[in-house]
């Protein structure tokens, strides 16, 4: 068999989840290499070892692709987020997960999607849309369950402020290329958030 005809035979053989997980840790490959601007359909089957055809079977666009590949690697929010029974337990779960999740090869990544607001707006919004306000989702429902135990007087209006903790997180992983560390949750819990909901420190 020639090089070439072992290299059809294993793009043949590779089916189903398991072509998948290989697309998947291509596109994160190539986003880190190359940044979404560049990354390419191409770029993309050349890496995961298949054809163009089996990307577009899958996924019609690049941004469904990159989109399809972050949610599959990140922590997933359809399902109910821990609750330890106090709402500190509960920020200090979801916003350090979220700033442990941005230190791995996969928040670089959405680091270098994020960073592409200006040439980018689609993919940014889309990033926005479909992966950062589950999460803050996740926090805003954490205030509703302390509303409903009396830490909090009440949810209502407090939406915005479930949306600081994550700003937060981004931009000072946009600014100096890490996210915060525990400490810095920590801090950004108690004197930020708490502040904003009327909790003491």
């Amino acid at each position: 068999m020639t090089e070439l005809e072992s290299d059809r035979a294993v793009r043949t053989r590779r089916r189903g989840q398991v072509l998948e997980e290989a697309i998947f840790a291509a596109v994160l490959s190539e986003l880190a290499e190359r940044g979404y601007g560049t990354l390419s359909m191409e770029g993309v089957a050349e890496a995961a070892g298949t054809g163009k055809s089996a990307l577009y079977r899958r996924w019609k666009s690049k941004q469904d692709l990159v989109l399809d590949t972050l949610i599959h690697t990140l922590p997933s929010t359809t399902v109910r987020a821990k609750d330890t029974g106090e709402l500190r337990g509960d920020l200090t779960f979801l916003l350090g997960r979220m700033s442990r999740v941005m230190e791995t090869p996969v928040g670089q990544v959405m680091r270098s999607v994020i960073a592409e607001g200006d040439r980018q707006p689609q993919i940014v919004h889309a990033v926005d849309d479909t992966l950062i306000q589950p999460r803050i989702k996740l926090i805003y429902d954490a205030f509703v369950r302390a509303a409903e135990r009396g830490e909090i007087e009440t949810a209502e209006g407090t939406w915005i402020i479930a949306r600081t903790g994550p700003a937060l997180i981004i931009q000072q992983l946009l600014l100096t290329g890490r996210p915060p560390d525990r400490a810095g949750v920590a801090e950004m819990i108690d004197k930020v958030i708490f502040p904003a909901l009327g909790l003491p420190r």
